[in-house]
């Protein structure tokens, strides 16, 4: 029997340079994937008030989220407090299934008419 030899560019012990770069590369993929898997059951699991509001509001989350994106990209552009013209505002949202479409309100406006629940008559939007 005619035994044929692999020559390997390093000398032929062990693994080439690609072979090993494979294998890293493999074994980082798992690490990697094991990682996140594990943060993705750290992140459910997380009982702080932040992320149980997170988990019980998507709708909420989902546009807070749309409108920090929209405003790092620029789509969006923070004005002043609708009520007071403060420069200092958070995005009030009247419909959640419209992201983009907020109202700023500084944050004594904001938490006042969350704290009364009556948007209309409380401040009214001026034109």
């Amino acid at each position: 029997m005619l035994r044929i030899e692999k020559r390997l560019p390093n000398g032929g012990g062990g693994l080439n340079a690609l072979e090993q770069a494979v294998i890293a590369a493999s074994v980082a993929r798992r690490r990697r994937s094991d990682l996140e898997k594990r943060m993705e059951e750290l992140r459910l699991k997380s009982h702080t008030r932040q992320a149980t509001w997170r988990r019980q509001n998507p709708e909420k989350y989902l546009a807070h989220v749309t409108v920090q994106r929209a405003l790092a990209s620029g789509e969006l552009v923070k004005g002043r407090c609708d009520i007071c013209g403060n420069p200092s505002v958070d995005a009030h949202h009247t419909d959640y299934a419209q992201p983009l479409k907020v109202r700023w309100l500084c944050r004594q406006h904001h938490v006042r008419l969350h704290a009364t629940g009556c948007e209309g008559d409380l401040f009214p939007v001026r034109n």
